[in-house]
């Protein structure tokens, strides 16, 4: 996969939900392996399985970026919908739009709020794949309070 690839249609890398400051996840769209792997060398626990899975799916390799995932939970951390979502990000980072919202169906049932970042890869994975708009419509606007409907709703509506 190209960086032109990993970061969207037209080849610039998808804007984010301002707020939290995700270094890993926007190094990961830029497609920028090198810092990825640089990053993985000085986290650690489940932030450097994160950063190194995340390369992984950059690259194309999507199953050994699940692998690292997994390998770096631990029975507290991260929780079940954080731990679904970096999945979702894994496989949007190697191509996998579909699977990608498949995993989003994990991160948003978890909890009585959605993360914002549910919205995020929802939207990208729609600018990449417009075929997938409906579904993801519907993910977002079944799970969560009435206002993070409507927030994640019109994000993935717009697919930016």
């Amino acid at each position: 996969m190209t960086p032109n690839q990993a970061r969207g249609e037209r080849g610039k890398a998808p804007r984010l939900t301002a707020g939290y400051g995700d270094e890993t996840w926007r190094l990961a769209l830029s497609a920028d392996t090198r810092a990825l792997r640089a990053a993985s060398a000085l986290l650690d626990g489940y932030d450097a399985s994160r950063a190194t899975a995340f390369a992984e799916a950059v690259e194309g390799r999507v199953d050994a970026a699940l692998a690292v995932l997994r390998a770096g939970t631990d029975a507290d951390w991260p929780f079940p919908a954080a731990a679904a979502l970096d999945a979702a990000r894994a496989r949007y980072l190697a191509g996998d739009d579909g699977g990608a919202l498949t995993e989003l169906a994990g991160a948003a049932r978890h909890g009585e709020q959605v993360d914002p970042g549910v919205a995020d890869v929802a939207a990208i994975a729609v600018a990449r794949s417009p075929g997938l708009r409906l579904r993801a419509l519907r993910l977002v606007l079944g799970h969560g309070t009435l206002r993070d409907r409507l927030r994640n709703g019109l994000r993935v509506a717009r697919g930016s």
